[in-house]
């Protein structure tokens, strides 16, 4: 499929020009720097100058950009701003340096030469393509990724598996109200087409208190329930001896993406790479199709914590807004989060 700039350039004239005779609004005229078409995803990126240049180019709620998927017939359209490129690159090379300079064991200092530093050139030389790493895969696993279920985390193991790191995903579910049974099953499914093994953990020490203490008004669960999956996952990472854990974290970027933890190195490779949300999606998307445009905050024993104590709603509008301050969200994403913890 091929689409110049003057092809964008001419719909977007008649888009705007439709919309202005629906509902009167004349919006702003964008700049459109390039285009470029990703085969494999399907998808059209168009890179603008700058935010205002994207906000117009989207146009009233987006409205501008569903027009141009029916215009071109593209199930993705991605929109980007060249100055958030320019963020995107920098925080790249902190996390290449982090890579570079980590005291680390001779093993994992050779999985992050051979695997992760090729991973994040990849992505300084190619964005917003990424085309096949020619790396050799490990021959045991190299990595443990926290497979919850969602797009950032299976984003996450998609990555670990392209740069040969031969990961073992793992999903750790204490109950059925924080990982109901069909999110089981569609972790399931995902390590299942990546040809990855999957370990599914139920035993978290500690986790029923936390539970009992937020089901009383207590407690925001999420800071706490967080950090007890986090040590386990470390922990089930260090029985098997493997040097490294993602998960899908996408905020801490730059010098924060490697971290140690106790006895093991926690490299969220989302966040190394810089990712977005738009960009988890995509990504997560090459292995299963994450359905609906909405988004949804919270597992269902956030949600119904949220209807019992309308307090705990205020934590955890703070915690979408850190993603949109960060840049992770688009504004109707973050909105679209903060009408579910509402709903």
């Amino acid at each position: 499929m091929r689409i110049r700039k003057g092809d964008v350039e001419q719909a977007l004239e008649r888009i705007r020009e439709r919309i202005y005779r629906k509902v009167g609004i004349m919006y702003g005229r964008p700049v459109i720097s390039r285009v470029l078409v990703d085969e494999d995803s399907r998808t059209l990126f168009i890179f603008v100058p700058d935010r205002p240049d994207k906000s117009a180019l989207l146009g009233p709620g987006a409205w501008a950009v569903a027009e141009l998927k029916k215009w071109f017939d593209i199930p993705n359209i991605g929109v980007r701003a060249l100055t958030d490129v320019v963020v995107k690159r920098w925080r790249i090379r902190m996390t290449l340096e982090c890579v570079k300079r980590a005291r680390v064991s001779q093993r994992l200092k050779d999985v992050l030469e051979k695997h992760i530093v090729p991973l994040l050139e990849r992505e300084l030389k190619h964005y917003p393509l990424r085309p096949n790493l020619e790396v050799e895969e490990e021959g045991v696993p190299s990595i443990v990724v926290g497979l919850s279920g969602g797009a950032d985390s299976t984003a996450a193991l998609i990555l670990a598996r392209e740069a040969g790191l031969n990961p073992i995903a793992v999903t750790v579910a204490p109950a059925p109200y924080i990982v109901p049974r069909r999110v089981e099953d569609r972790a399931r499914q995902i390590a299942e087409r990546l040809g990855v093994e999957h370990v599914v953990l139920r035993d978290v020490p500690g986790f029923e208190e936390v539970a009992r203490r937020a089901v009383q008004g207590r407690l925001h669960p999420c800071g706490k329930c967080r950090r007890l999956i986090t040590e386990r996952v470390l922990a089930f990472a260090q029985e098997r001896g493997i040097p490294l854990v993602s998960f899908g974290d996408l905020l801490p970027t730059g010098y924060h993406a490697l971290q140690r933890i106790g006895e093991v190195w926690v490299l969220n490779l989302c966040a190394a790479l810089a990712l977005t949300k738009s960009e988890t999606v995509l990504i997560a998307r090459t292995v299963y199709e994450f359905r609906g445009r909405g988004f949804t905050y919270g597992c269902p024993f956030l949600r119904y914590l949220h209807k019992r104590y309308p307090a705990y709603r205020w934590a955890s509008v703070q915690r979408v807004l850190r993603e949109l301050r960060a840049g992770i969200l688009e504004p109707g994403q973050a909105l679209s989060y903060i009408k579910s913890i509402f709903s």
